[in-house]
């Protein structure tokens, strides 16, 4: 018996363990859920933009904001992983519009949390945009995404 409470500790152990990181950016990005490619995709789209609609909180909103573009970006991520390419650039290039009113938002606001949320999923973004290939909409989301984590970055330096 005591054996067995050892084992399970020891084991215990080595599952709770961090991860070692590889040089890349800690930063999650959410489960995309229906994929762009589905028929169903259409009700999503309309759930997201009617849920957007009737938030007021404009703080709220730029989270909001973020997590879409998170969430796109790993659906675009996920067709490229089907070789479905173009459609999941295309879901990238929305991924940074998404990004870009999120930005927006917090240019308005200057609030410490979100500059500092989209200074890492920007980089996030940038990391996993610049490993792709290098076609025509992965080369203007990857600017795109540069020219709005500048934006963030002018935001966070103290003036």
């Amino acid at each position: 018996m005591f054996k067995k409470i050892i084992l399970l500790v020891l084991f215990t152990f080595l599952l709770s363990r961090p991860a070692v990181a590889t040089g890349g950016v800690e930063y999650n990005l959410p489960y995309p859920g229906i994929l762009p490619d589905s028929p169903v995709y259409v009700l999503k789209v309309m759930r997201e933009n009617i849920f957007s609609f009737f938030i007021r909180d404009p703080k709220q909103k730029a989270f909001y904001q973020l997590f879409l573009s998170d969430k796109r970006l790993a659906a675009g991520l996920a067709l490229v992983g089907k070789k479905n390419y173009d459609l999941g650039e295309t879901t990238i290039l929305k991924s940074q519009e998404y990004f870009t009113q999120a930005v927006d938002l917090a240019v308005k606001l200057k609030d410490p949390d979100l500059t500092a949320k989209l200074i890492v999923s920007g980089s996030k973004h940038e990391e996993l945009i610049s490993g792709l290939a290098g076609s025509e909409k992965n080369q203007k989301a990857l600017a795109a995404d540069q020219k709005d984590k500048n934006r963030v970055l002018e935001l966070s330096t103290p003036q």
